[in-house]
Protein backbone atom coordinates (compact mmCIF):
# COMPACT_ATOMS: atom_id res chain seq x y z
CA UNK A 1 0.00 0.00 0.00
CA UNK A 2 1.45 3.50 -0.96
CA UNK A 3 0.91 5.42 2.19
CA UNK A 4 2.49 9.03 3.17
CA UNK A 5 3.17 10.19 6.69
CA UNK A 6 2.86 13.72 8.01
CA UNK A 7 3.69 14.46 11.70
CA UNK A 8 1.90 17.21 13.80
CA UNK A 9 1.79 20.98 13.10
CA UNK A 10 4.22 21.94 16.58
CA UNK A 11 6.72 24.11 14.62
CA UNK A 12 4.04 25.91 12.73
CA UNK A 13 1.63 26.42 16.45
CA UNK A 14 4.88 27.61 18.46
CA UNK A 15 5.87 30.16 15.67
CA UNK A 16 2.09 31.48 15.78
CA UNK A 17 2.13 31.65 19.50
CA UNK A 18 5.23 33.19 19.61
CA UNK A 19 3.88 35.98 17.40
CA UNK A 20 0.45 36.90 19.48
CA UNK A 21 2.94 37.43 22.56
CA UNK A 22 3.79 40.20 20.70
CA UNK A 23 1.04 41.57 18.52
CA UNK A 24 -2.51 40.80 19.50
CA UNK A 25 -4.44 41.07 16.15
CA UNK A 26 -1.42 39.63 13.92
CA UNK A 27 -3.34 37.07 11.75
CA UNK A 28 -2.09 33.65 13.24
CA UNK A 29 -1.37 31.75 10.59
CA UNK A 30 -0.35 33.16 6.88
CA UNK A 31 0.71 29.81 5.55
CA UNK A 32 4.61 31.00 5.10
CA UNK A 33 7.81 29.42 4.75
CA UNK A 34 9.38 28.50 7.76
CA UNK A 35 12.21 31.00 7.16
CA UNK A 36 9.95 33.56 6.43
CA UNK A 37 7.59 33.07 9.64
CA UNK A 38 11.11 33.10 11.83
CA UNK A 39 11.76 36.51 10.49
CA UNK A 40 8.49 37.85 11.09
CA UNK A 41 8.52 36.44 14.56
CA UNK A 42 12.20 38.93 14.35
CA UNK A 43 10.35 41.56 12.98
CA UNK A 44 7.26 41.67 15.22
CA UNK A 45 9.58 41.37 18.81
CA UNK A 46 11.52 44.25 17.62
CA UNK A 47 9.52 46.54 16.04
CA UNK A 48 6.02 45.40 15.98
CA UNK A 49 3.34 45.58 13.09
CA UNK A 50 4.30 48.96 11.99
CA UNK A 51 7.40 46.90 10.86
CA UNK A 52 6.21 44.38 9.53
CA UNK A 53 3.82 46.67 6.97
CA UNK A 54 7.70 48.24 5.90
CA UNK A 55 10.02 45.24 5.91
CA UNK A 56 7.05 43.65 3.63
CA UNK A 57 6.79 46.96 1.50
CA UNK A 58 2.93 46.43 1.86
CA UNK A 59 0.93 49.27 3.05
CA UNK A 60 -1.94 45.94 4.02
CA UNK A 61 -3.58 45.57 7.63
CA UNK A 62 -5.64 43.09 9.74
CA UNK A 63 -8.72 44.76 7.78
CA UNK A 64 -7.28 44.29 4.79
CA UNK A 65 -6.51 40.29 5.42
CA UNK A 66 -9.89 40.24 6.58
CA UNK A 67 -11.46 41.68 3.61
CA UNK A 68 -9.76 40.32 0.85
CA UNK A 69 -10.30 36.76 2.42
CA UNK A 70 -14.04 37.76 2.15
CA UNK A 71 -13.69 38.83 -1.26
CA UNK A 72 -12.15 35.67 -2.53
CA UNK A 73 -14.93 33.58 -0.56
CA UNK A 74 -17.68 35.16 -2.38
CA UNK A 75 -15.89 35.80 -5.83
CA UNK A 76 -14.61 32.47 -5.93
CA UNK A 77 -17.37 29.68 -7.01
CA UNK A 78 -15.91 26.61 -5.33
CA UNK A 79 -14.70 28.30 -2.55
CA UNK A 80 -18.51 29.73 -2.06
CA UNK A 81 -20.10 26.48 -2.14
CA UNK A 82 -17.28 24.43 0.08
CA UNK A 83 -17.88 27.21 2.78
CA UNK A 84 -21.76 26.73 2.34
CA UNK A 85 -21.67 22.99 2.59
CA UNK A 86 -19.07 22.46 4.98
CA UNK A 87 -18.74 23.70 8.67
CA UNK A 88 -15.01 23.16 9.41
CA UNK A 89 -13.35 25.13 6.62
CA UNK A 90 -10.47 27.36 5.92
CA UNK A 91 -9.81 29.80 3.60
CA UNK A 92 -6.10 31.74 2.71
CA UNK A 93 -3.75 32.76 0.58
CA UNK A 94 -0.31 31.37 0.73
CA UNK A 95 2.01 33.96 1.47
CA UNK A 96 -0.38 36.62 2.02
CA UNK A 97 1.79 40.19 1.04
CA UNK A 98 4.70 38.19 -0.30
CA UNK A 99 6.14 37.08 -3.55
CA UNK A 100 4.98 37.66 -7.08
CA UNK A 101 1.40 37.67 -8.66
CA UNK A 102 -0.84 35.84 -8.79
CA UNK A 103 -0.34 33.88 -5.40
CA UNK A 104 -2.52 30.82 -4.34
CA UNK A 105 -5.49 30.78 -2.68
CA UNK A 106 -6.15 27.76 -0.64
CA UNK A 107 -9.95 26.44 0.58
CA UNK A 108 -9.00 23.25 2.63
CA UNK A 109 -12.33 21.27 4.42
CA UNK A 110 -12.40 18.80 6.70
CA UNK A 111 -15.21 15.90 6.19
CA UNK A 112 -16.30 12.56 6.16
CA UNK A 113 -14.24 11.88 9.27
CA UNK A 114 -11.45 11.47 7.13
CA UNK A 115 -10.96 13.06 4.14
CA UNK A 116 -9.31 16.59 3.35
CA UNK A 117 -10.46 17.97 0.58
CA UNK A 118 -8.08 21.26 -0.32
CA UNK A 119 -9.10 23.68 -3.62
CA UNK A 120 -6.16 25.36 -5.09
CA UNK A 121 -6.58 28.90 -7.43
CA UNK A 122 -4.69 31.39 -8.83
CA UNK A 123 -5.33 34.84 -7.64
CA UNK A 124 -4.13 38.10 -8.42
CA UNK A 125 -4.19 40.31 -5.30
CA UNK A 126 -5.35 44.60 -5.35
CA UNK A 127 -4.08 45.01 -1.39
CA UNK A 128 -5.07 48.90 -2.30
CA UNK A 129 -8.66 47.87 -3.33
CA UNK A 130 -8.88 44.79 -1.05
CA UNK A 131 -10.59 42.22 -3.54
CA UNK A 132 -9.23 39.71 -5.68
CA UNK A 133 -9.38 37.95 -8.94
CA UNK A 134 -9.34 34.52 -9.96
CA UNK A 135 -6.15 34.14 -12.59
CA UNK A 136 -6.49 30.48 -13.41
CA UNK A 137 -8.44 27.30 -13.77
CA UNK A 138 -8.84 25.99 -9.90
CA UNK A 139 -7.68 22.34 -9.15
CA UNK A 140 -8.65 20.04 -6.42
CA UNK A 141 -6.94 17.74 -4.49
CA UNK A 142 -8.57 15.08 -2.12
CA UNK A 143 -6.37 12.93 0.66
CA UNK A 144 -8.00 10.46 2.63
CA UNK A 145 -6.11 9.92 6.28
CA UNK A 146 -5.56 6.09 6.85
CA UNK A 147 -4.97 6.20 10.43
CA UNK A 148 -3.84 8.84 13.01
CA UNK A 149 -1.56 7.97 16.02
CA UNK A 150 -1.03 10.67 19.02
CA UNK A 151 2.13 11.33 19.58
CA UNK A 152 3.88 13.61 22.84
CA UNK A 153 2.52 16.80 23.11
CA UNK A 154 -0.89 15.86 21.83
CA UNK A 155 0.81 16.13 18.11
CA UNK A 156 -0.84 13.66 15.10
CA UNK A 157 1.17 11.67 12.82
CA UNK A 158 -0.85 10.69 10.04
CA UNK A 159 -0.57 7.72 7.52
CA UNK A 160 -2.80 8.69 4.44
CA UNK A 161 -4.36 5.68 1.88
CA UNK A 162 -2.74 6.90 -1.58
CA UNK A 163 -5.80 4.71 -2.96
CA UNK A 164 -8.61 7.06 -1.93
CA UNK A 165 -6.56 9.89 -3.21
CA UNK A 166 -8.19 11.64 -6.01
CA UNK A 167 -6.68 15.38 -8.10
CA UNK A 168 -9.62 16.80 -10.87
CA UNK A 169 -10.82 19.42 -12.17
CA UNK A 170 -13.81 22.10 -12.28
CA UNK A 171 -15.66 19.20 -14.61
CA UNK A 172 -15.57 16.86 -12.12
CA UNK A 173 -16.10 19.44 -8.94
CA UNK A 174 -19.47 20.38 -10.85
CA UNK A 175 -20.29 16.36 -10.94
CA UNK A 176 -19.86 16.52 -7.26
CA UNK A 177 -21.70 19.49 -6.44
CA UNK A 178 -24.38 17.81 -8.50
CA UNK A 179 -24.01 14.55 -6.65
CA UNK A 180 -24.88 16.34 -3.53
CA UNK A 181 -21.38 16.59 -2.23
CA UNK A 182 -21.21 12.45 -2.35
CA UNK A 183 -17.70 11.13 -2.00
CA UNK A 184 -18.44 7.74 -3.70
CA UNK A 185 -19.24 9.70 -7.11
CA UNK A 186 -15.51 9.93 -7.32
CA UNK A 187 -15.29 5.97 -7.07
CA UNK A 188 -14.63 5.77 -3.33
CA UNK A 189 -16.47 2.92 -2.10
CA UNK A 190 -19.21 3.41 0.52
CA UNK A 191 -17.68 1.75 3.30
CA UNK A 192 -14.58 4.14 2.87
CA UNK A 193 -16.38 6.85 4.10
CA UNK A 194 -16.35 6.84 7.84
CA UNK A 195 -14.70 8.43 10.38
CA UNK A 196 -11.32 7.16 12.20
CA UNK A 197 -10.18 7.43 15.84
CA UNK A 198 -8.26 10.72 16.42
CA UNK A 199 -9.40 12.40 13.82
CA UNK A 200 -10.89 15.78 15.46
CA UNK A 201 -7.57 16.00 17.01
CA UNK A 202 -5.95 15.82 13.96
CA UNK A 203 -8.64 18.60 12.52
CA UNK A 204 -7.52 20.91 15.62
CA UNK A 205 -4.04 20.40 15.35
CA UNK A 206 -4.09 21.51 11.44
CA UNK A 207 -6.83 24.50 12.62
CA UNK A 208 -5.79 25.72 15.71
CA UNK A 209 -3.08 28.11 14.05
CA UNK A 210 -5.67 29.35 11.02
CA UNK A 211 -8.04 32.44 10.85
CA UNK A 212 -11.16 31.26 10.85
CA UNK A 213 -13.11 33.69 7.69
CA UNK A 214 -16.57 32.66 6.65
Amino acid sequence: MDNRRRQGHGRERETAEEVKQNAEDYPPNLMLPNEQRRWISIIFATFGLAGLLVACSRSWSWADYMAIHRDGIQKLEPARQMNAQYEEVDNFIVNFGFGEQPQQWQTVAFIGGRFELTLVVPVTVDYSKRTLTQAGAPKFHLCAAQSIRMLDGDQPETTYDAKLGREFGIEEWNKFVHSGFDLTSFGIPKSEVHSIPHWKEYVHACRSDRVQIK
